[in-house]
């Protein structure tokens, strides 16, 4: 107990003293000078809807509108969603979001060299959202009818360009 006690007055001696020889610095901004702020991003991602998804989202202050998806052959889908920035820097930001979505894929096999009918999933989705200097993660549950039981682990992981105005 005494050893806990010694290192932790040992950690705030020392956090104490590194703050106080921080030096802090006021920048000041030029009145003609204006504030950039993210109006778009556009890429390219993997994961859900259609295994390899073109990405594009507009963004209006804290909240954003994306839309996702690609048809590529027997692999297809498109998803929509709708979000709120609870977190943004310059180059970063956190998002939550809802939306929906189709995805259409090939079953594995086929029986007696007759194809199988696509696997479906309609789907409604609520997902966390993060892009930080290009690189996009969207990660969420998805809960609908098809051919898969719900709900369903939902992802993206690319690269998405921010526009800025």
């Amino acid at each position: 107990m005494r050893t806990l006690i010694f290192a932790l007055t040992l950690l705030l001696v020392t956090t104490t003293n590194i703050q106080s020889q921080t030096e802090y610095k006021i920048v000041n901004v030029k009145s003609n000078e204006q504030k950039q702020y993210l109006s778009s991003e556009f890429g390219i991602v993997i994961g859900t809807p259609a295994t390899f998804n073109l990405n594009y989202a507009k963004h209006f202050d804290d909240f954003l509108v994306k839309i996702s998806g690609l048809y590529l052959g027997n692999y297809q889908g498109g998803q929509l969603d709708l979000g709120y920035k609870f977190a943004h820097s310059r180059r970063t930001y956190h998002a939550v979001t809802i939306g929906g979505g189709l995805a259409r894929f090939p079953r594995e096999t086929e029986i007696y060299r007759v194809p199988l009918s696509d696997r479906k999933w309609n789907y409604g989705s609520i997902s966390y959202l993060m892009n930080t200097k290009g690189f996009l993660m969207s990660v969420g549950l998805s809960a609908g009818e098809g051919d898969f039981p719900n709900p369903q682990l939902i992802f993206q992981i690319g690269y998405s360009s921010q526009f800025w105005k």
